[in-house]
């Protein structure tokens, strides 16, 4: 059955001053600042009151927030972030941000060692990406591709990764590259395409598919779960 290995904040510990200083965290990537920032800010309300409220603020003020935990963007000022720009956002309380920042920290550790526990198992990771029908030449396509494919081995620890040259998120799998795109897939450490996932997917059992991102049709994760023993975290 797929699901989404991810934070999602309910319950959070306050962090109290003398933690602040023991807990210091520094973001070392732009991904995990990302995701903290996707955690801390909310466009849609979270139904939960306990930990987030309704504020107004500035990129400024964002930017404040980001220095305290990572020197990635010391080099940026307020002004470059378009400082006037004024959003209402559903924001974090205070005394939640250093425990939300914390488990960002944690959060890649933590999901390595499940892939590993998985592994134990004897399931075989396999990755999967895709790039959408857009004008983008090959060279951008490819590199793309190639980019995604890093990630997969180094956050996910994959064995195998199958991508789609072109696939948009509402195509079925089955639909899926059945006219090869081999000039690309040439230029890939990959193992093939959607077809070629579908066919190592028939021929083999206890398989774990990992594909990065939310914008994929659940028909999908519905088929490819019926055609073996597989668990399919998202990420």
């Amino acid at each position: 059955r797929p699901f989404r290995y991810h934070l999602y904040p309910t319950g959070i510990s306050r962090t109290d001053d003398n933690q602040q200083e023991e807990n210091k965290v520094q973001f070392v990537s732009h991904a995990q600042v990302i995701q903290f920032l996707n955690i801390t800010y909310l466009h849609s309300d979270p139904m939960n009151e306990e930990v987030y409220e309704w504020k107004s603020l500035t990129n400024s003020d964002i930017l404040s927030l980001v220095w305290k935990y990572t020197d990635l963007f010391d080099n940026k000022t307020v002004i470059s972030f378009g400082n006037g720009v004024v959003r209402s956002l559903f924001v974090a309380k205070e005394q939640y941000i250093d425990d939300i920042a914390k488990r960002v920290l944690d959060y890649l550790p933590h999901y390595q060692l499940f892939i590993q526990s998985l592994k134990k198992e004897r399931y075989n990771i396999v990755g999967y990406a895709r790039k959408s029908r857009t004008n983008e030449n090959d060279e951008s396509r490819i590199r793309l591709l190639q980019q995604m494919a890093s990630r997969l081995k180094e956050r996910s620890l994959v064995d195998k990764i199958f991508v789609s040259p072109r696939a948009n998120a509402n195509e079925l799998m089955v639909e899926r590259d059945l006219i090869k795109n081999e000039d690309i897939l040439k230029q890939l450490t990959v193992e093939g395409d959607a077809q070629d996932l579908l066919n190592y997917i028939n021929q083999n059992k206890k398989i774990c598919l990992i594909i990065p991102g939310y914008a994929e049709n659940v028909y999908t994760y519905v088929f490819l779960s019926l055609c073996t023993s597989m668990t399919t975290p998202v990420f």
